[in-house]
């Protein structure tokens, strides 16, 4: 560092015994204002050299660091962590990986795992493959004795599918991954109504109005229940336990029983919150959720409510935490009601609401409103579709937290877009073609016939010409499909 001059140095300690912001400023100003032409680029380069800029995240402690991480995606998480060597650690701490795992799956890693790195960066690549719409490959694959009626009783869940045949008395449970068909019916082959699939029992419930679970993992179990009427608007299943809302005279008479058939209780909820009902899920630790739409507000909107049940061994059920999620739009929504056509159409695996925006009468605009519920997680989701961008009826899918599949009329042809919450609009799937040139004919592939089901593992299109099977998991691309191609094939 060179010497200063005597004069430059007295300049500089007496600026720097300057002891009010107020003198420092006016002797700043006076002395810029004294600079020549040269002097000012060199003042430039000087303030473009410092940055102004603080590394907050960087200089927090770790705990409160990810607290702050909480609110990014697994895209983001990824892509930060590239910003500097802090950013990494912190990133990649399992602190913060942990908290971002349990915000998508309501699981923790195990506190002596030393392997929590490569096990987040395998459920991260498999996440985004989902958000992407970018599965491992295609497979098509023929559903053994299925005909175009028997697909409308179609149910999903974990690799299976399960459908009525033999003229509705009897039920087929097909493994996507073994290829393992098993058939179940009752002891008079009662015609069957309502298939349901978990993934260790399949239920249906028959026409004399008797409920019947079976276990698909040995055949020796077998439930049945007497249910007071048939008139059913919701049926969920999870082991050995059903709950359904059945509907009477009038939907303020609407109520909602849950069955634990392999300790024979049975609770009644409340009739007064299920007004307006669009989900039920159980849980496993006897509890129960029941998502609805509420009621006008003071403001003449609508919002979702959603209440936990905590079911008692004497058969009574104490409501526990309710919450209320507003429904999202950029535009005041109004006439918003439950689509009672759609419910049963989606196995209560979706809820759906109908809803108008639009003042004017060229203006107005109908939406579809598709309503998840994540179990795991304990998080709900609303997704937005068009009403003119979908074909009638929709063909959608949830396939996992907050991600929303469905089939969209896209410039004059179909494809698979994707709806997901972190994400501003909606992306179209360019791996998984369905390979239609402009919308089909009822004849050739009927809407009602159609089909789009599967969970974070497979995703299945079924029609009345093929299925269509894509699989996500690493772990769960072999299976004896009977024909296999590359991801985009037709």
């Amino acid at each position: 560092m060179p010497v200063m001059d005597s004069d430059i140095q007295e300049i500089v300690t007496r600026f720097t015994q300057l002891s009010t912001k107020t003198a420092r400023h006016s002797a700043i100003h006076q002395v810029i204002d004294q600079l020549n032409p040269y002097e000012w680029r060199d003042v430039k380069e000087r303030i473009n050299a410092r940055s102004f800029q603080k590394d907050i995240l960087g200089a927090l402690p770790l705990e409160i660091a990810v607290q702050i991480t909480q609110s990014l995606n697994l895209a983001e998480m990824h892509l930060l962590r590239r910003v500097s060597r802090r950013w990494h650690d912190v990133l990649g701490s399992k602190a913060a990986c942990d908290a971002t795992y349990r915000q998508y799956t309501g699981n923790n890693f195990d506190h002596l795992d030393t392997d929590f790195i490569s096990k987040f960066a395998r459920y991260s690549e498999h996440r985004l493959c989902i958000e992407r719409g970018d599965p491992r490959n295609l497979s098509r694959i023929v559903l053994p004795s299925i005909t175009d009626e028997e697909l409308l009783t179609l149910d999903y869940s974990d690799g299976q599918f399960a459908w009525t045949t033999d003229y509705g008395t009897a039920i087929v449970v097909y493994n996507l991954i073994t290829g393992g068909k098993q058939r179940y019916c009752t002891k008079n082959r009662e015609r069957l109504k309502m298939v349901r699939l978990s993934q260790s029992t399949v239920a249906a419930i028959t026409v004399h109005g008797y409920c019947h679970v079976w276990s698909t993992l040995t055949d020796e179990v077998h439930y049945s229940v007497r249910l007071p009427n048939t008139d059913i608007s919701h049926f969920s299943l999870a082991g050995s336990r059903i709950a359904l809302c059945f509907n009477t005279a009038g939907d303020d008479n609407d109520f909602v029983m849950h069955y634990d058939l392999e300790s024979q209780t049975c609770h009644r909820l409340p009739r007064e919150q299920v007004e307006g009902l669009l989900l039920i899920a159980l849980h496993p630790a006897s509890r129960l959720t029941m998502v609805s739409l509420g009621l006008v507000d003071a403001r003449g909107s609508r919002q979702l409510c959603v209440t936990d049940y905590q079911l008692h061994a004497d058969g009574g059920a104490s409501a526990g935490r309710i919450y209320k999620a507003p429904l999202p739009s950029d535009r005041p929504l109004y006439n918003t009601h439950v689509a009672k056509d759609l419910q049963l159409s989606y196995r209560n695996r979706l809820g759906i609401l109908y809803a108008w925006v639009g003042s004017g009468e060229e203006e107005r605009e109908q939406l579809i409103l598709p309503v998840s519920y994540d179990p795991q997680t304990g998080s709900t989701c609303v997704h937005i579709l068009h009403r003119n961008q979908v074909p009638s009826p929709p063909c959608m899918a949830s396939v996992d937290k907050d991600i929303l599949y469905y089939v969209a009329n896209d410039e004059g042809k179909q494809s698979i877009r994707i709806s997901n919450a972190d994400a501003a609009t909606h992306y179209t799937s360019k791996s998984m073609a369905l390979g239609l040139p402009r919308e089909p004919s009822p004849r050739l592939f009927s809407h009602g016939h159609r089909v789009l089901t599967g969970d974070s593992n497979f995703v299945s299109m079924l029609d009345a010409t093929s299925t269509r099977v894509w699989p996500f998991h690493a772990d769960r691309t072999q299976s004896p499909c009977v024909e296999e191609h590359e991801v985009g094939a037709g």
